[in-house]
Order: C-alpha cells, then sequence, then structure tokens
C-alpha cells in the first residue's frame, strides 16, 4: 500500500558545521487512517520533523513524497515545489493541530475555524455570503464536540 506522506532521508541542520544536526537521515511512512506518534525527550527534533512533513520548514536534505488522492501531486517531492504549491497543499491536503494552538486572540473560536474556511473560499462562496462558512464552522466544532464553546476567546480555553 502506497503511503500518503512519507519522508525519505530527512535532514536537518542549525548551524551547519557546528554539529548542530537535529534531524539524521530520517525516513517514514504514513498510511491513510494510521495513528503516528513521534516520541522523545524535549530537543531531540519532532517538531522540527513535523514542521518538515507539514511544509512549514525545509529540510537540509531529504525530501517529502505525496502518495493520496490529489493526482498532480501524487508521487512528487513537495518539498521541491514552490511556495504557492505548498501553500495550496497545506490549506486543502493537510490538517495540522499545534502543541501550541495559535489562536487569535480578538477572535472567537468560531471566528479562528471560520478563518481558514474564508481564506480558502472561491469567489463563488463570497457571493453567497459567509452563512455557509459559519454553518460548516459550526459543524466542524460540533464533530469535535467543542460547540458549546464557540464563542469563548483563545484565553479562555484549557490547553489539555
Amino acid at each position: 500500500m502506497t503511503p500518503i506522506l512519507a519522508g525519505r532521508n530527512i535532514v536537518k541542520c542549525y548551524a551547519p558545521g557546528r554539529e548542530a544536526e537535529v534531524l539524521k537521515g530520517i525516513s517514514l511512512d504514513v498510511h491513510g487512517g494510521e495513528i503516528l506518534a513521534i516520541v522523545g525527550p524535549s530537543g531531540v527534533g519532532k517538531s522540527t520533523l513535523l514542521n518538515i512533513l507539514g511544509l512549514l520548514d525545509e529540510p537540509g536534505a531529504g525530501e517529502v513524497r505525496y502518495g493520496g488522492r490529489e493526482a498532480r501531486f501524487r508521487g512528487a517531492d513537495l518539498t521541491a515545489l514552490p511556495g504557492s504549491a505548498q501553500a495550496w497543499i497545506r490549506n486543502r491536503l493537510f490538517g495540522f493541530v499545534f502543541q501550541m494552538y495559535h489562536l487569535l486572540p480578538d477572535l472567537d473560536v468560531a471566528e479562528n475555524v471560520a478563518l481558514p474556511l474564508l481564506m480558502r473560499a472561491g469567489p463563488r462562496e463570497w457571493f453567497r455570503g459567509k452563512a455557509a462558512i459559519r454553518r460548516r464552522a459550526a459543524d466542524l466544532l460540533a464533530e469535535v464536540g467543542i460547540d458549546a464553546r464557540a464563542h469563548a476567546r483563545p484565553h479562555e480555553l484549557s490547553g489539555g
């Protein structure tokens, strides 16, 4: 079975030449429906690896290959794509949950959820109005069981 995401020989070095190599030839496959945990002590590169796999950072060497449903990217080294294509992939194909959830403090939970939906909306959605996006945000909050907190501000949420 082809993995939906594969990292091959990923290397990341901070301060090149000073033995600050955080990732040393990491390879992994992620298959559809699989739950994968990346564990280790603080400072070993877990977040760096996830940022590279999520196209938020570039590896020093290695590649990230896509094997999912979007045919135009299947088999491609995603790290070699232009930034605009990487942004499209992050917006449409990947889900990324940060350890620190980085919500905008002036927006409530529902507005924070709706914001990326608005960002990816095409002209048709804008002309139809924002009501459909608000409904979708409410549906997403209900899906994860936090619809009762839709109008809470980020500082009112638990981090756990």
